[in-house]
């Protein structure tokens, strides 16, 4: 018997006219993740040699694809015959053939073992990795290896090779030269721990490294859940910083005779009871050990298979879910309100009754959504709730006006004469922001550590108001025509690599040693009275420390022309070209006019230091900077302003977003 048409049974008095055939990578397809996933593949055949009543597995991972991987387990080993009726047939069902309980090889005495396979794919495992492998297998004196290969037509695998010879001992080592899908051994010892209970006499080692399988707690408190139709389940609710289990290891897991089913998560088909995001959902656990559902995990046991079994499963851990997940905040709830309310105690007292009213139902609808929420959070939360109900009622104002200077109170009259607050406030904040911006840029580009890309450039390419009132307006925007030039001339000199949020942000571009941004001003046609562009703004940033050179300058010059040779942009434009960096070196011209044939001017190349981009932008803001100094040079040391670190961290919030 060397394939599956040798086992086709069909009826004696049919005439079998035609034969059905296999494709090359019928067997690959078969698998499903086996094939395709090492922690799958590696999990199988783990699995494999726990089935074979093995007590130590040892796999061998390469560190490069071409050489060697090994898998070799000291189970009971197969003869040849065995080999080629167990290994050979497909779907072979280890349970009908071998029964359930595992058989030991010579010497293990007294231990009882459940099987893990019943599907006959898991020893398949090694063709996530090459096509073909090397069975080495030894029982009762002899020793057996076979090579096993795909293959198509009437067989979808057969043996091309096979060795006998005595030999003594027993177990099985399997080993494949691998061609795709290279394991990461860390990875791999990561996934086997987690996914089969610990067993003092079962040792799995990656590597020469013995791995520390995964340890169930104890029935402490466990609770059955009868499924209807199915049988019973037990449930129990972990708490991870009671256990050693990991962060990873949170949501619901279940196990099957030991072994883990799927990977851990808090969603169930159509159930989400927890929201894994929560306190709750990072902390906690619940574990169920399902044997009842045995028969309905998947093959590669990735999950259960759907259906009205594994549905009724669901429904059943999810009203357990649902039950404690409010024991636990309705305790949780109680113990935080208490808690916050003491450390708030006398911010409390200064609200009026119907404040506190306000607080405390703030309190309870956080508490609702949130229920294991960290007291020291939902105290500073309420502090801000305090603050806004003082703001709302005028509490804040009274005092302030109760302290004002007769100069202070005559200023403000004169203010709300001409400004409605809503307007002074509007105009205060934006400079009180553009203020931020200048010491922002001072600061970070005088630092070496400093993330330019993300931290610094971003910073200046969207404040376009440094580089002139002209720009400083709601209409400018990058136009299609011009994203489309970008986009052939920056095609290959942009390095996207590791940067893919970049991407999404058509009008900057990193090059090679800075970045750029790219936008355009559009403009009617006075003639046709049609759109065209009007002027484009090109921002190239070098990093802090760097010299501005000619070099630098006839680059951007480069890139001025090609923008414009690409043909995407109709009618004549302006282009102001900024190349900013630490210094400009002494031989740079300050500017660089460009002119066509006719000596009309197109173009304009501006070199210049950061700081003399901080200075200039200091005097466009009518030297407020110097004015509002003590808001930003006077706080404690090492100590930036709140503004401040509110315009870094949105900077980089939004570009990670954009």
């Amino acid at each position: 018997m060397t394939g599956f048409m040798a086992r086709v049974k069909t009826p004696s008095k049919q005439t079998v006219i035609q034969g059905s055939f296999f494709e090359d990578d019928y067997l690959e397809k078969s698998l499903g993740n086996i094939s395709r996933d090492p922690d799958y593949a590696l999990t199988e055949l783990v699995a494999n040699a726990w089935d074979a009543g093995s007590t130590r597995v040892e796999i061998t991972v390469p560190q490069m694809e071409g050489k060697a991987l090994v898998v070799e387990d000291n189970g009971t080993g197969m003869t040849t015959d065995e080999f080629k009726q167990r290994w050979m047939t497909l779907g072979y069902d280890r349970i009908k053939h071998q029964g359930k309980q595992v058989v030991f090889p010579p010497g293990v005495k007294g231990k009882r073992r459940n099987a893990w396979g019943r599907n006959g794919v898991g020893r398949h495992g090694m063709l996530c990795f090459a096509q073909s492998y090397t069975v080495t297998t030894r029982k009762s004196g002899k020793q057996s290896e076979f090579v096993v290969e795909t293959s198509s037509g009437d067989s979808p695998f057969i043996i091309t090779s096979e060795n006998l010879k005595a030999a003594k001992g027993h177990g099985t080592r399997i080993v494949a030269k691998v061609e795709r899908n290279l394991p990461d051994a860390d990875r791999i010892r990561r996934t086997l721990s987690a996914r089969f209970v610990h067993d003092p006499e079962f040792e799995v080692i990656v590597n020469d490294v013995s791995l520390s399988l995964q340890a169930l707690p104890g029935a402490d408190n466990p609770v059955v859940l009868t499924v209807k139709g199915y049988g019973k389940v037990e449930a129990q609710l972990i708490d991870s910083q009671k256990s050693a289990r990991t962060k990873q290891q949170q949501g619901f897991t279940f196990w099957v005779e030991d072994r883990l089913v799927g990977d851990p998560s808090w969603t169930l088909d159509a159930y989400a009871p927890v929201d894994a995001r929560t306190t709750f959902g990072r902390r906690y656990t619940i574990l169920v050990k399902c044997d009842a559902f045995a028969k309905y995990v998947e093959r590669d046991w990735s999950g259960f298979v759907k259906g009205d079994a594994r549905n009724a499963l669901f429904k059943a851990v999810n009203e357990y879910a649902m039950e404690v997940y409010q024991a636990v905040a309705k305790e949780k709830i109680e113990e935080t309100t208490k808690q916050v309310f003491v450390q708030n105690l006398s911010s409390l007292k200064q609200l009026s009754r119907s404040g506190r009213e306000d607080v405390a139902q703030f309190v309870s609808a956080v508490l609702a959504s949130e229920p294991t929420i960290r007291p020291e959070l939902l105290a500073v939360a309420i502090q801000a709730v305090v603050n806004l109900h003082q703001s709302k009622s005028g509490q804040r104002l009274i005092q302030k006006l109760a302290n004002f200077q007769p100069d202070d109170i005559d200023t403000l009259d004169r203010i709300l004469e001409e400004w409605s607050v809503q307007d002074a406030w509007a105009v205060l904040e934006e400079i009180d922001r553009r203020v931020a911006v200048i010491k922002a840029i001072e600061v970070l580009s005088a630092r070496t550590d400093v993330d330019e890309l993300h931290t610094l450039h971003p910073l200046v390419t969207d404040s376009r108001w440094l580089f002139g009132p002209e720009y400083d307006t709601t209409e400018y925007a990058s136009n299609i025509s011009l994203k489309n030039a970008v986009n052939k001339v920056f095609q290959v000199q942009t390095t996207p690599a590791h940067y893919d949020r970049w991407r999404k942000r058509m009008d900057l571009f990193l090059l090679a040693d800075a970045s750029m941004g790219l936008t355009g001003i559009e403009a009617f046609d006075a003639a046709s009275e049609l759109v065209r562009m009007d002027k484009v703004l090109l921002i190239e940033l070098k990093k802090g420390g760097s010299e501005i050179g000619r070099k630098d300058v006839a680059q951007a010059e480069g890139y001025i022309e090609d923008i414009r040779g690409t043909g995407e942009i109709e009618g004549s434009f302006y282009t102001n070209a900024y190349i900013v960096g630490g210094t400009v070196a002494a031989n740079t011209a300050p500017r660089k006019v460009l002119q066509d044939a006719n000596s009309h001017e197109y173009a304009a190349l501006n070199p210049v230091s950061y700081s003399r981009l901080t200075r200039t932008a200091s005097k466009r803001l009518f030297k407020l900077r110097e004015k509002l100094e003590a808001r930003y040079d006077t706080a404690s040391s090492g100590q930036r302003s709140r503004l401040m670190d509110e315009l870094l961290s949105q900077t980089d919030l939004n570009l990670q977003v954009a």
